[in-house]
């Protein structure tokens, strides 16, 4: 009965708590307009709502080296507008590392690493090995990367590349009347509204986080290729401050707000709400995403699991054994502990964890 208090209160306050949060998105990669030393926040974030606009001018950066790429990470812009005394409940906070590049400097080169390798560049200017040398080498500099938004429900009958890759991500996800958004990251964006130019999509390697790369073909222009990744709406508990190892993570220790994420990330997100009360496997930082992987495995190796195996008109429980540990969401090998079989004759099968006791046989 407490479990079910504690699930039950998370998810109230989760509906209640978080359903008109704005957001700020912070930018991967801007270059200034202006040559102005100080950064702004609406220069290298995305803002929406009332609330979020009102810190659109805040200062988050200043620029000491105008020859040299600025840095900002999310914490630095979490800082800041904690010291200007911003409402965190008010808005969401999403993003990573921003690198800001000062008004007139090229695109970071493939030539070294990190903002200090940049350097102002022109595409295709020849750059000498040495102060003496007589063979200049060309350096290429790679082209800046763009980002569109948008909803993949509302451009399914275009014939434009963004109406074929939206098609393509919803083909097998079924009915959802949930808020759902596709990005999409290519360096010549413009050609996704292009219609009536046959375009045509080659699947290319999936990036490995849950995105998919699309080469764009079309009528009179040259290909182009394009990382999109299916993103929407999920539940996700952050820690409220730094939790070590072996703690019970208790409802009060958390905050519960709906954020946009990759499909993939959002449905690990979905087994969280029965974790809370388990012990912390790992230390955490203040403001982390709990994850399945910050637990203690629900479930331990020989121990016994109930699992569940149905179809249409008629489901069984078979009694087994795990064979490997797993927390909730994990695929894991199990044999049946059926009385008579021996171990060694029991054959292994693969099943969902559930919870600590139960799982899924995985059809």
């Amino acid at each position: 009965m407490k479990r079910q208090l504690i699930i039950l209160c998370g998810l109230i306050l989760a509906s209640g708590f978080t359903a008109h949060a704005d957001e700020i998105v912070l930018k991967r990669s801007v270059r200034m307009r202006n040559a102005d030393g100080r950064v702004v926040l609406r220069d290298i974030a995305r803002i929406e709502g009332e609330h979020a606009q009102r810190w659109s001018n805040l200062e988050v950066g200043v620029f000491r080296d105008s020859s040299r790429p600025l840095e900002l990470t999310v914490d630095d812009v979490r800082r800041a507008l904690t010291e200007a005394g911003a409402n965190r409940a008010r808005f969401d906070l999403s993003g990573n590392t921003v690198i800001v590049r000062p008004m007139g400097m090229a695109a970071a080169s493939k030539v070294g690493t990190g903002p200090a390798a940049c350097a102002p560049m022109v595409y295709g200017a020849t750059v000498p090995l040495t102060p003496s040398s007589q063979d200049p080498v060309k350096v290429q500099v790679e082209p800046e990367l763009q980002e569109m938004i948008f909803d993949p429900r509302s451009v399914l009958t275009e014939d434009s590349p963004r109406g074929l890759i939206a098609e393509r991500l919803l083909a097998g996800l079924g009915a959802s009347e949930g808020p759902l958004r596709v990005r999409i990251r290519m360096t010549k964006i413009a050609i996704l509204n292009i219609r009536d130019g046959h375009p045509s999509l080659e699947a290319t390697d999936d990036a490995g986080d849950g995105s998919r790369g699309f080469r764009i073909h079309l009528d009179g222009e040259p290909a182009g290729t394009a990382v999109a990744t299916l993103e929407i709406k999920a539940m996700v508990h952050r820690t409220r401050a730094e939790m070590k190892r072996g703690e019970r993570v208790d409802i009060d220790d958390i905050s519960v707000r709906t954020e946009w994420m990759q499909l993939e990330r959002a449905r690990e997100m979905a087994v969280i709400t029965p974790m809370i009360g388990s012990e912390l496997d790992k230390r955490v930082e203040a403001d982390t995403i709990l994850q399945p992987r910050h637990f203690v495995p629900s479930v331990k190796r020989n121990s016994p699991i109930k699992v569940r195996s149905g179809g249409a008109g008629w489901s069984m429980i078979l009694d087994c054994i795990a064979l490997e540990e797993g927390r909730p969401g994990d695929t894991i090998t199990v044999r049946s502990n059926t009385p008579g079989v021996q171990p060694r004759d029991a054959r292994p099968i693969q099943v969902v964890v559930q919870d600590s006791d139960h799982a899924t046989l995985i059809n």
